[in-house]
């Protein structure tokens, strides 16, 4: 928060100003880094893509099917808004998610690296999905 900032009032209502807020599900800072959304959205990430390799004995098939509609939608929830601060490094938490998520699909030893294990798993990384979501909207 601002400390000298005095606020702004608004119908009866003084309203200061603060680091970040949540709109629609999307934290904005006040430098629109988006590094807390994308955080957070990576957290949920891991957590669907550790409830799918809990899974275990799928076909590869299932298991890519239900990265798709479990992990994908959690992590690229607004991706169109925040795709642009996704750099150098806020790349390592949606990066250990998709690797996460790739182990569980094709079961592939811990220490592959991300790209080797998204074409195991035959799923697209996350920059080729988020140019697609932006370019079709």
């Amino acid at each position: 928060m601002l400390p000298s900032s005095p606020g702004y009032c608004t119908r009866a209502q003084t309203v200061k100003p603060q680091d970040h807020v949540k709109i629609l599900g999307v934290i904005i800072d006040a430098k629109l880094r988006y590094k807390e959304h994308i955080w957070r959205a990576a957290s949920r990430g891991l957590e669907a893509a550790m409830e799918l390799r809990h899974l275990g004995c799928l076909a590869t098939s299932t298991a890519r099917q239900l990265f798709t509609s479990t992990v994908v939608p959690v992590v690229d929830y607004a991706s169109n808004v925040w795709m642009h601060a996704y750099k150098d490094k806020l790349v390592g938490p949606i990066n250990r998610v998709q690797r996460m998520a790739a182990q569980a699909i094709v079961g592939t030893f811990l220490t592959v690296s991300t790209s080797v294990a998204e074409a195991e798993a035959h799923i697209t990384t996350a920059q080729d999905r988020f140019w697609k979501r932006a370019i079709k909207l």
